[in-house]
């Protein structure tokens, strides 16, 4: 089946920027979600399936995800990080989303 895939996904925009230690632990109130969705994340230089497992609100109004790409037996504690929100960069999984990552 023929589709267009959308534009801001035609090439890759660099990795999504990490979430600032600085302000994850600021003053203030942080409000946490739990979520379960899997989403595609431009991360380590490509488009990858990914597992987000939390949205925070930081005290300073900005959102950032907890996202997890990778369970490699060999990095146990590799492959998961808080990230900043980035609608070009962290997707839900959506028929776009997987023409990104090649898989379909």
């Amino acid at each position: 089946m023929d589709h267009e895939i959308a534009p801001h996904l035609r090439r890759y925009p660099g990795d999504i920027a990490r979430a600032d230690r600085a302000d994850m632990t600021g003053p203030g109130p942080i409000t946490d979600v739990d979520a379960q969705q899997v989403v595609v994340v431009a991360v380590d230089g490509a488009w990858r399936l990914a597992t987000l497992t939390r949205w925070r609100r930081l005290p300073s109004g900005s959102r950032v995800a907890h996202i997890r790409w990778s369970r490699a037996p060999q990095d146990p504690v590799g492959g998961w990080a808080w990230v900043q929100h980035d609608r070009e960069r962290l997707m839900p999984l959506a028929r776009e989303a997987l023409d990104a990552v090649g898989l379909i």
